[in-house]
């Protein structure tokens, strides 16, 4: 393809430096409607939902003092119940570690497998992750494209954003850039500002959609005013070249629309 090196200016994955602490899905076993200190009694004898919430508490110092070593003696404790949320919410502490905490990306991978294999959304994605970029694991991409479509037809955004890049580069896939914008469609539809940038690359490029600068400041404009970096280049590097209107380069917000 003529303008393939385009796309690392106007495609960008996702950041994989999230916030490790997430909300709770819908039927997560990592919530409940107890105190702390009813948290802490039913922790104490063995509930592993009192423990995952606990776990949580610790590591966001949400009414404890912050303290990612007893979050993951907690996590693990609940993890060691089945508990699917708990074996995520292990790995991801795990595999950046901090404060008193080491980071073990390869036990990471462990518990990512375990909760993968039970169907826990989150954690087949970080699995993807994992093994795409050799995070605790040997690098496959065959096996992050298994990993990343489970998680995206299960509808997780992040996931779709990562597969929809694997369709757009040919890594573990045959490229096909019509795929790719479906996914990343079905993720930016969702809100997610980095699938929002990338599909607006794809409009700008014309690759798997119709060419429409439009649509692509509009998507740029709508990921920018949640603060995505790499949109924000992208409407600054439309404006440099003559390509963004006046509107959209003054006000990040214009065109794009409301988002849930």
């Amino acid at each position: 393809m003529k303008r393939i090196g385009m796309v690392s200016a106007v495609l960008v994955a996702i950041a994989p430096a999230a916030a490790i602490a997430q909300s709770p899905a819908p039927g997560s076993r990592c919530q409940n409607d107890q105190s702390p200190g009813e948290n802490s009694v039913l922790a104490s004898k063995g509930n592993d939902i009192a423990q995952c919430v606990l776990g949580t508490a610790y590591e966001t110092g949400n009414g404890v003092k912050r303290d990612l070593r007893r979050a993951a003696e907690l996590y693990q404790q609940s993890a060691n119940k089945g508990n699917v949320d708990a074996q995520y919410r292990l790995g991801r502490l795990l595999e950046v570690g901090g404060e008193n905490l080491p980071a073990d990306p390869a036990f990471a991978v462990s518990m990512y497998q375990t909760a993968a294999r039970y169907g826990q959304i989150e954690a087949q994605y970080r699995l993807g992750y994992a093994l795409q970029h050799g995070l605790g694991i040997e690098k496959n991409a065959d096996q992050a494209v298994i990993w990343y479509r489970r998680a995206a037809e299960n509808g997780l955004a992040d996931a779709q954003n990562s597969l929809a890049l694997m369709y757009l580069t040919g890594n573990g896939v045959s490229r096909n850039y019509k795929e790719a914008a479906r996914l990343l469609k079905q993720a930016a539809d969702q809100g997610n500002d980095w699938a929002q940038n990338n599909l607006a690359g794809l409009y700008e490029l014309g690759w798997g959609v119709p060419k429409d600068m439009k649509e692509a400041r509009r998507l740029y404009a709508a990921a920018a005013a949640k603060d995505n970096p790499g949109a924000k280049r992208n409407l600054e590097r439309l404006a440099a070249m003559g390509q963004g209107s006046d509107q959209a380069h003054r006000s990040p917000t214009a065109g794009a629309q409301p988002q849930p």
